[in-house]
């Protein structure tokens, strides 16, 4: 009853656990650019025009929010390690 809208659930995680690995990949190359240039690991510009995308794009707004405020959390942890 449910298998065909969990196998299509499970093709989509597949997605995004490719698509955030190659995020933070990014943002690791992102923080050592910051770091060889005095750059702050903090960009409350970038983050807002995330969000201002997120509020054009989505229509879960609330929910992709919160989760993108935990990968941009995530990210600012690795760029400041």
């Amino acid at each position: 009853m449910l298998e065909k809208q969990r196998l299509e659930i499970d093709l989509i995680d597949n997605k995004i656990i490719e698509l955030l690995d190659k995020r933070f990949c990014l943002t690791d190359e992102i923080g050592k650019i910051k770091k060889e240039n005095n750059i702050k690991v903090n960009q409350t510009n970038r983050e807002e025009e995330i969000y201002c995308k997120i509020s054009k794009l989505a229509k879960n707004e609330v929910e992709i929010k919160k989760i993108y405020y935990e990968i941009m959390k995530q990210s600012k942890n690795r760029q400041n390690k």
